[in-house]
This record gives structure tokens, sequence and C-alpha cells, in this order.
């Protein structure tokens, strides 16, 4: 069961499929919505926590080890200051709005990406 939630955790919304990282929690029942906030302890611990069960069952280590690296990556890239350290965490806020970072126009996505995926996207 623990194991079936570590893979439903990296499904849902909190687990951010871009940048790496975990979000602190949901914001609605189904853990399709996040709260924008990542905490450097929330990600240390799941780290470890897929870590523990790569040990326990090598069924899911590819997973597993993609997203450890990817919330390692993350922490290194976001929340390590220049000094070495780490920040404790990632503000869910910016301009003013929560989430307002990491959400995307349907404009902003056909800027950025080809016309035929950028309207997949959309549709979806």
């Amino acid at each position: 069961m623990a194991e079936k939630t570590l893979i439903q955790l990296y499904r849902g919304g909190i687990f951010d499929h871009i940048g790496g990282g975990f979000s602190r929690y949901s914001t609605d029942n189904y853990y399709l919505i996040p709260h924008f906030e990542k905490m450097l302890y929330d990600n240390a611990l799941l780290m470890y926590t897929y870590a523990f069960f790569m040990q326990c069952n090598e069924k899911n280590n590819g997973l597993f080890a993609k997203i450890i690296d990817m919330t390692a990556n993350y922490l290194s890239r976001e929340l390590k200051d220049s000094e070495g350290g780490f920040m404790s965490a990632q503000d869910a806020d910016s301009e003013g709005k929560e989430g307002s970072y990491y959400l995307f126009t349907p404009d902003t996505i056909k800027k950025l990406l080809d016309k035929d995926v950028a309207d997949k996207i959309c549709d979806y």
C-alpha cells in the first residue's frame, strides 16, 4: 500500500512534472491541484522514502530513481543558496497570486510550443 501511495503521489498534482519536487499538499480531494509551496523537509523526506522503497523492491526502481533525480535537481537549482546552504521553502505566491509562477495560459503555451503540440495540450 505504501508503494502504491508513492506512485500515486508522483502521478498526482503535487509532483511537479516539469521542474521536479513536491508541493506541500493538495487543495482538492483528488490530489490534482497543488498548493504550490514546496518545502525542503517534505522533499528531503520524500527522497529518502523513495530511496528506501528502491531497496525493498526492484520493480519500480526506474521510476523511483527518476523521481529522486528530479527532486534533487529541483532542490539544488531552486533552494540552494549562493553559500551552499539550502533555503527552507519556495513560496506558493508569485505576482500576488498563489501558483502564478507555475500556471500557463493557452496563449503562453502556443507561444512556447509547436502548433500541433500546443493544440493537443490546450485541448486536453
